[in-house]
């Protein structure tokens, strides 16, 4: 049951990121259509991986990692930008917007494979590194205070190069046998 409302709102979340989207993907090259909604393709990733849907461990490493960075920074950005989204028009949708990526956030610790190949690692790095250069020179990010792009693009870098990283740590916590105990309520 706990599974089936997992799926739902994962399924909810990809519907409202791709309307949040719509504006920008339509005005947009279709090449760089695959970087623009980030935060709604990995989470549609996770809902495949969830159903079984996908196999390689590496692609699992990749959509996972990635959930788990752009619900960070997701997160910290609204926190540390407030001002800028949580308007009174928009502190409703922000808020929601938080919710989910604090939820997005957890799902792609959770989904995080046991035990990665370096390779890997190095292949998620250069997929993170790509995004980035999508997003911050190519113009593939979200709406972000213009005033402050750069020092969003140089956390997102940091944000990449530290989830890489970590990886290993990452994946041992989220293969405790605490966090597994959850993770097996969940999914």
């Amino acid at each position: 049951m706990l599974f089936l409302l997992v799926l739902m709102l994962n399924v909810a979340a990809v519907l409202i990121g791709l309307w949040f989207y719509s504006a920008q993907l339509l005005s947009s090259s279709l090449l760089l259509w695959l970087f623009i909604p980030d935060c709604p393709l990995y989470v549609f990733l996770c809902i495949l991986m969830l159903l079984g849907k996908i196999k390689s461990e590496t692609l699992n490493l990749i959509i996972a990692a990635s959930t788990l960075k752009y619900g960070l920074w997701t997160i910290l950005v609204l926190f540390f930008y407030g001002t800028y989204y949580f308007s009174p028009a928009d502190i409703l949708m922000y808020s929601i917007f938080m919710l989910g990526h604090i939820g997005m956030a957890a799902q792609g610790f959770l989904l995080l494979p046991k035990e990665t190949p370096k390779a890997a690692i190095f292949l998620l790095l250069a997929w993170f590194l790509l995004n980035d250069f999508a997003d911050y020179a190519l113009g593939a990010h979200p709406s972000v205070p213009i005033a402050h792009v750069r020092q969003i693009a140089l956390f997102t870098l940091a944000l990449s190069f530290s989830i890489a990283v970590l990886l290993p740590l990452l994946q041992k916590g989220a293969h405790s046998k605490h966090v597994q105990s959850l993770r097996s309520m969940l999914f």
